[in-house]
């Protein structure tokens, strides 16, 4: 899942939840030219590996509790790695 909207509720209870939509998705497997399977906005590896290059990640994908990629699933992607520095975890590269 690459981006999703959403919205924070309060329940009768005062219980706040996330209500999360409108999810984009890039498949990471099927074949060339085949059909997305997530529709026109699914644009495969291509596409995750453009994501995961620009984006930074923070309080939301904490919050959310994801795990940043590691730099073996980055390499899967075609992309290019962050070079592994002693003492520094995938996160603090990503945060950038």
């Amino acid at each position: 899942v690459i981006d999703l909207q959403g919205v924070t509720r309060i329940d009768k209870r005062s219980k706040q939840s996330l209500l999360l939509t409108d999810p984009l998705v890039h498949s990471i497997r099927r074949s060339p030219g085949s059909e997305p399977f997530f529709g026109r906005g699914d644009l495969g590896s291509a596409g995750a590996q453009a994501f995961l290059c620009s984006h930074r990640c923070g309080p939301t994908c904490r919050a959310l509790g994801l795990p940043p990629p590691t730099q073996e699933e980055l390499r899967k992607l075609g992309g290019a790695a962050p070079a592994a520095t002693p003492g520094v975890s995938t996160w603090d590269l990503l945060d950038g």
